[in-house]
C-alpha cells in the first residue's frame, strides 16, 4: 500500500484554537484512502518548527512514507521550505506535493 503523510505545518501566527483536523486535508485523506493510499494526517499548526521537524523525521522512518503532502500559506512558507529540505535529507526519493492557497497563486 502506498503511504502518504499529509501535513498542516506550523504557523508563526496560528489562528485561535479549534477542534478537528484541517478540513481540506481531511477530504484529501478520504479521497486518497479510497484510491488505495494509506494516509497519515498531522496538524502541526501550534507546534514549534523543531517539534514538527523531529516528529516528521520519526514518522517518515517508522511508517516508511513514500509521499508527503504539505499545505502552504504565505505566512508559513519559510517553515515549509525548511521542512522540505529536512524531508529530502531523510530520503531524496520521497515525492513532495505542495498545496494550499500559496502553492496555487
Amino acid at each position: 500500500m502506498r503511504k502518504i503523510l499529509l501535513i498542516n505545518p506550523t504557523s508563526p501566527d496560528p489562528p485561535p484554537i479549534y477542534y478537528g483536523p484541517p478540513y481540506g486535508l481531511a477530504i484529501i485523506a478520504a479521497v486518497l484512502e479510497n484510491k488505495g493510499y494509506l494516509p497519515f494526517c498531522i496538524d502541526f499548526e501550534r507546534e514549534t518548527i523543531e517539534e514538527m521537524v523531529n516528529q516528521i523525521k520519526e514518522i517518515i522512518k517508522e511508517k516508511e512514507i513514500q509521499y508527503v503532502g504539505i499545505s502552504c500559506q504565505s505566512s508559513n512558507r519559510g517553515y515549509v521550505y525548511k521542512l522540505i529540505k529536512e524531508i529530502k535529507n531523510i530520503n531524496r526519493d520521497i515525492i513532495i506535493i505542495l498545496g494550499g492557497p500559496f502553492a496555487t497563486q
